[in-house]
């Protein structure tokens, strides 16, 4: 999927889901196990290595059950994704 701002370079799945790709130029990681999925960007950090929002960009959801966020299938990444560097790409020029 490719917007005009920002790049899904893979995604692959599952148990973890996972995708990388760039925003803007900045790189960013999505990944959902368990019950949980994440989304982070930073454009100084390695995004898989960002766990919080003090670190950089960073989303963390609940997803349904205890294993279901690693069975997810593919378009709902894409679509947080799509929502989530949105998101990013939006905070990033708000101050410009």
């Amino acid at each position: 999927m490719n917007q005009e701002f920002y790049t899904i370079e893979w995604i692959d799945g599952p148990c973890p889901m996972q995708a990388w790709g760039t925003i803007d130029g900045d790189p960013f990681f999505f990944r959902s196990r368990w019950d949980r999925w994440s989304f982070a960007v930073d454009p100084a950090l390695p995004p898989d290595d960002i766990e919080s929002p003090a670190q950089g960009f960073f989303v963390e959801e609940l997803y349904e059950g205890p294993y279901g966020a690693g069975y997810m299938p593919e378009e709902l990444p894409r679509k947080i994704i799509d929502r989530e560097a949105h998101a990013y790409y939006a905070r990033k020029h708000s101050s410009t």
